[in-house]
């Protein structure tokens, strides 16, 4: 378990294409986004399934945006358990 940011992928202003991915039990204790972290970044999401991803003390169990970057989510994503402390 990570204190502050994802456990799955840190994403800072890149571009990474995501694709068929599965992103299970990833969790953080104190920051936000079990799964994904973009911070003015722009990735693309698609065919991805999340899995009980965890924020104990923010937002996003699954994705948490920040910054002026956006998050590109296609078709096929498949979000299972999203848990979240707030």
């Amino acid at each position: 378990m990570q204190r502050w940011f994802a456990t799955g992928l840190y994403d800072v202003g890149g571009t990474p294409t995501i694709f068929n991915c599965l992103f299970t039990h990833n969790a953080t204790m104190l920051g936000q986004a079990g799964a994904i972290w973009n911070e003015d970044g722009a990735p693309t999401i698609e065919g991805c399934s999340f899995v009980e991803n965890l924020s104990l003390g923010g937002d996003g169990g699954a994705i948490f945006e920040t910054g002026t970057g956006a998050a590109r989510i296609l078709g096929g994503n498949r979000l299972v358990d999203r848990l979240h402390g707030r």
